[in-house]
């Protein structure tokens, strides 16, 4: 997401006008840096929005200079913002989906914790089947989301999560009555998702292995019969 020659030129126009309200001085080293720190994880517009923000802003951080942290924050959450509006993205999938229906989280990061912690069909089913349950799978979300974050990299990316109706029927060899997954919750904020290392990679996980074998055996089965019919 680098910018552009006059989308630095936009941004620094901005930056400089910021610092005349401000009462400040600011070295044009100082404000490459800021283009620097910046362009990697928001669009100039962003940047140019989340300082005008900030000025207008009414609370007591609006009377400091922002620094590049705090424009981006301002665009894309701190960590512990999106911890928790992912987490109630999960709280809210448990209730509106369910573990029968496979699920795909638009956030990838979601996929992986949950992955992580044994798949939708035991958070959504056995750790969602009672508060106690579901405190101890909110701290072990967070724990798993948080670190993905910290580390900027996600060991075992997976692309959706199967749910009971699509691991009972595949077991069965019922091929064609595997449900497509429920797309469920946002996107990650672009910036953030730029940085994490195996997204858009989505390697074959262990509940989709399981599914594949059945339905790999019943097709076999299949051709066997038919042959023998024909016979």
């Amino acid at each position: 997401m680098m910018w552009t020659p006059q989308d630095k030129a936009r941004f620094i126009t901005a930056l400089t006008a910021a610092c005349e309200l401000y009462g400040r001085e600011m070295s044009d080293k100082a404000k490459a840096f800021y283009v620097r720190a910046l362009e990697k994880h928001i669009t100039a517009d962003e940047a140019i929005s989340a300082l005008e923000a900030h000025i207008a802003g009414t609370g007591k951080e609006s009377t400091f200079f922002p620094k590049p942290a705090d424009l981006l924050r301002a665009i894309e959450g701190s960590p512990d913002d999106l911890v928790e509006q992912a987490w109630q993205q999960v709280r809210t999938a448990i209730e509106q989906v369910g573990p029968y229906e496979s699920i795909s989280f638009r956030d990838p990061l979601i996929n992986a914790a949950i992955q992580e912690m044994g798949g939708w069909i035991r958070v959504a089913g056995e750790l969602g089947s009672s508060d106690t349950k579901l405190d101890f799978a909110a701290h072990e979300f967070r724990r798993l989301y948080r670190g993905y974050l910290q580390t900027r990299s996600v060991p075992k990316p997976v692309s959706y999560l199967p749910g009971i109706c699509e691991r009972d029927n595949a077991q069965r060899g019922l091929e064609d009555w595997l449900p497509k997954p429920v797309t469920f919750g946002r996107e990650l904020p672009g910036g953030v998702a730029k940085q994490i290392t195996a997204i858009g990679s989505s390697p074959t996980h262990k509940a989709e292995r399981a599914i594949d074998a059945p339905k790999q055996v019943a097709g076999a089965v299949g051709k066997v019969l038919q042959s023998a019919i024909q016979k």
